[in-house]
């Protein structure tokens, strides 16, 4: 459908004014500053502290994002809805980890990933912002963690 030329015009003249143009030029900084600053995924990093080395997959109904990981390394993962699988010498544990609450206590910064250490016996801890690997206790955990695996 063509444009009417008199809207157009209108347009164009209001935009020639001082005022608007500045208005409008903020509010296309402001939304872009936004879009900028916030991530589009959440990501978690896993470390891995069970004695072996394990596959670690984050999974979602639409893809699947697996990393190998040695015994003592870590790798990060896209937050894929808290689904992960773990492989070890052709076993899988299945897991489902929310979000640790409250959120601030463990991603204080945008971009700043969940952090998780695989123990063991295959328990998922969640690891509060400044706390070590090691430091990790039942005691210290958010409610529904530690995670057990479902194989």
């Amino acid at each position: 459908m063509p444009v009417d030329s008199s809207i157009a015009k209108g347009l164009i003249a209001m935009l020639e004014q001082p005022t608007t143009r500045r208005v409008f030029a903020g509010a296309v900084v402001l939304i872009l500053l936004i879009m900028i600053g916030c991530s589009k995924y959440l990501t978690v990093e896993f470390v891995n502290q069970s004695g072996k080395e394990l596959t670690i997959c984050s999974v979602s109904q639409a893809v699947a994002e697996c990393k190998s990981v040695e015994n003592g390394a870590a790798v990060r993962l896209i937050f894929h809805q808290g689904h992960f699988t773990v492989t070890n010498e052709g076993r899988d544990w299945r897991y489902h980890a929310d979000v640790p609450e409250p959120f601030e206590k463990y991603v204080p910064n945008n971009g700043d990933p969940v952090r998780m250490v695989i123990t063991e016996d295959l328990a998922l801890y969640a690891v509060e912002h400044g706390m070590s690997f090691d430091s990790v206790t039942d005691s210290s955990q958010p409610v529904g963690y530690p995670v057990m695996p479902r194989t």
